[in-house]
């Protein structure tokens, strides 16, 4: 915590540009200032530097792009919603990202480090053209998604601080659902209330199918505490929390995820931000945090947001996938499903989350594919590809390994003969 708290050391900006090389990114770095937004874009070509007058007019097209996303499944979805969203969204990319996109070219993949409002703003919803039409279609829009793989990173400096040891994780799945399969669903979306989450559950018997069993533990319902996970936590590879979330803008250290307590005797079944930091998460690779509003917390001006995210971060984690705004249960077991298919085909993490969303968007009718159904979740940090641990992989190497040895045996026995 003291080292968190009061380590000063700062990355240069030639440590960033490398990183940005080695992986091939197009980076987007934000800071969000009083009258301005200022950019600098991290390029092969060299780096440029922006700046973005906040004007009454984007200041509004953003809050109405933000507010369309979360409150989808409270207001209607008729021609002045479609007329609002399509408009406001456009707009936002228009002012920060349609100059920097033109003059570098080339890029498939964006490492974005927003700051300010930008920290609550999937990017890969907005629109990179102009849309005029009164006819309700959310399937075709020119998202920014369909032409970009966009990735998030807290900021420069803790990206880059990131030193972990290569270690050979014990185990491989870690796994929470909130509900069992025989729940009653009582709830719309993964928010703060502590109703059932009924998909939840289906969430994790479709992981389970692509993950495999093989050092991996679910936990379902009244297994699933906030005590099991502290004991487990730290050592697996993969970590995989479907259970409510509740966010808290006023203080840093006081967001949390929900778990069922009733058998719990250790713990309150809360597991605030705060109580992260007393967590080893070193041998984690990645925290996939399904729940509602894991991204979102205070934002500090050049560090971006105190999340139950950055909580997984701080505690060793170098990749979370997290929460922009209260989720539907049904959506976010669909979305998981794809994602973990994705991973199991060692597409990387941010690839395996865009090729979900892509899916999602052209299986979906011209409602269903509204953005707030499919954009709330985003990676953030370090894009790596995390190793296939199905069961069809290990018994191709073992029955590999089997035939190799028959084969030596075959040949020394008639060597002898």
């Amino acid at each position: 915590y003291a080292e968190i708290k009061y380590d000063t050391l700062l990355k240069s900006y030639d440590d960033f540009k490398r990183y940005c090389l080695e992986n091939n990114l197009l980076g987007l770095e934000y800071y969000w200032g009083v009258d301005n937004i200022y950019l600098i874009s991290t390029a092969s070509e060299g780096q440029q530097f922006f700046k973005f007058e906040k004007s009454e007019d984007f200041e509004h097209s953003l809050s109405q792009f933000l507010y369309l996303l979360a409150n989808n499944f409270s207001i209607s979805s008729g021609v002045d919603d479609f007329q609002h969203f399509t408009k406001s969204a456009h707009k936002v990319f228009h002012k920060i990202l349609l100059h920097p996109l033109k003059d570098a070219k080339g890029y498939d993949e964006l490492l974005i480090i927003p700051d300010g409002i930008l920290s609550q703003m999937p990017f890969e919803a907005l629109l990179t053209s102009e849309i005029d039409d009164d006819y309700v279609d959310y399937r075709d829009l020119p998202y920014l998604i369909k032409a970009y793989q966009p990735g998030y990173a807290y900021s420069a400096n803790l990206l880059l601080s990131e030193n972990r040891i290569e270690k050979e994780s014990k185990n491989n799945l870690l796994a929470f659902s909130y509900s069992s399969i025989e729940s009653a669903n009582q709830t719309y979306g993964r928010s703060d209330d502590e109703d059932e989450l009924i998909h939840s559950a289906i969430e994790l018997r479709a992981v389970r199918k692509e993950i495999g069993r093989r050092k991996s533990k679910y936990y379902y319902d009244q297994k699933a505490t906030e005590h099991q996970f502290k004991i487990d936590a730290p050592d697996y590879q993969l970590i995989h929390l479907a259970v409510h979330g509740e966010t808290d803008t006023a203080s840093a250290m006081n967001s949390k995820l929900i778990f069922k307590n009733e058998l719990d005797d250790y713990e309150d079944g809360q597991l605030f931000m705060h109580e992260l930091y007393g967590l080893d998460l070193s041998n984690t690779e990645l925290a996939v945090l399904s729940a509602c509003e894991t991204g979102i917390g205070k934002t500090f001006s050049g560090e971006g947001v105190f999340s139950m995210a950055r909580g997984f971060a701080y505690a060793g984690c170098p990749t979370i996938v997290m929460s922009l705004w209260k989720v539907n249960d049904k959506y976010t077991a669909e979305l998981m499903t794809g994602f973990y298919k994705n991973l199991n085909e060692r597409n990387n993490i941010v690839e395996a989350l865009t090729n979900t969303k892509r899916a999602f968007i052209s299986n979906s009718d011209e409602f269903k594919a509204h953005p707030s159904n499919w954009a709330a979740f985003v990676t953030v940090g370090n894009n790596s590809v995390i190793a296939k641990k199905s069961f069809t992989l290990y018994y191709l190497l073992g029955a590999g390994l089997i035939i190799m040895i028959l084969f030596i045996l075959f040949r020394l026995k008639k060597n002898t003969l």
